[in-house]
């Protein structure tokens, strides 16, 4: 996969179909609760239009709350598909996310007709995965592949990807308690003396 260019300010539409029978969807960026957008379901479908100042990692809701998907909020002509898992197109972070998923779903059909092992299909998404969130720590699509695919990445690579993230990743809560829980299972390792149990010298 090619780097993807940081993208400057810069004009979106964000389109796609509601399953939810809603009258209205919201654009919010992962980790935060301020809506960043809305527009009205017409026959089932929804258009945003806007401007941003930079790549986010968002997420669309129904008026009602309910969650539909995940993208990347980027300068461009963004296409979504699917419910609950958003597949994206239209701009180049969001291409390079769909392309990305396209590669490891490979790895999938390998272990379900039974070519590799769980191990090894697990391993092949690491090698996939981890290249692309170590290039973009500091913007959304290191952000959206990090949060994504975090189930693949070795405890003690994921916690150093995390300590030199952004403040994009860092604000996300299901990463910040995988990191805390990495953080003290790694005390009751082997070797490791688990401070509970420290008993001071007289």
């Amino acid at each position: 996969m090619g780097c993807v260019a940081m993208l400057a300010q810069g004009d979106y539409t964000v389109t796609g179909k509601d399953y939810n029978n809603a009258k209205k969807v919201y654009i919010v960026e992962v980790g935060e609760n301020e809506r960043i957008d809305s527009t009205e379901v017409v026959n089932g479908c929804f258009k945003f239009k806007g401007r941003i100042a930079k790549p986010l990692f968002a997420e669309v809701h129904t008026d009602s709350g309910a969650f539909m998907g995940q993208f990347i909020l980027e300068p461009g002509d963004i296409k979504l598909f699917g419910n609950n898992n958003f597949y994206a197109s239209g701009a180049p972070m969001n291409d390079s996310l769909t392309a990305l998923t396209r590669e490891v779903a490979v790895f999938d059909k390998q272990y379900a007709n039974g070519e590799i092992s769980e191990e090894e299909k697990d391993r092949k998404y690491a090698e996939k995965v981890v290249p692309v969130v170590k290039r973009h720590l500091q913007d959304a699509l290191g952000t959206r592949t990090f949060y994504f695919f975090s189930y693949y990445i070795e405890k003690f690579t994921f916690k150093d990807l995390y300590d030199r993230s952004s403040e994009q990743i860092k604000k996300i809560p299901d990463l910040k308690r995988k990191r805390d829980y990495y953080e003290l299972t790694a005390k009751t390792e082997e070797g490791m003396m688990f401070k509970d149990f420290e008993v001071p010298y007289e």
